[in-house]
């Protein structure tokens, strides 16, 4: 992969619509154990045996919830770190 590869790829943190559509988000409700089995695969980059995965940074306070995208990617850590034989 090139770093221009890696600039393509936008980090998992800004996907609202595969995190809506995972987490079940709708008002003050959703899924705080979404299905993520998929995404290292789907949206990994690959360089060499190493995957890297671009997750996603900071939102400023009072920009609104982030309660949706938290438990999205707290679902791939525990994922990554429970599932995967590869880590």
């Amino acid at each position: 992969a090139t770093e221009e590869a890696l600039k393509a790829q936008p980090p998992l943190v800004e996907m609202r619509d595969l995190i809506k559509e995972r987490t079940g988000a709708q008002g003050g409700f959703f899924v705080l154990n979404p299905k993520v089995d998929d995404v290292l695969d789907k949206y990994s980059i690959d360089m060499g045996n190493i995957k890297l995965l671009r997750m996603g940074a900071y939102k400023n306070a009072g920009s609104s919830c982030y309660c949706p995208e938290n438990a999205f990617l707290n679902a791939i850590v525990n994922s990554l770190l429970l599932d995967k034989q590869d880590v």
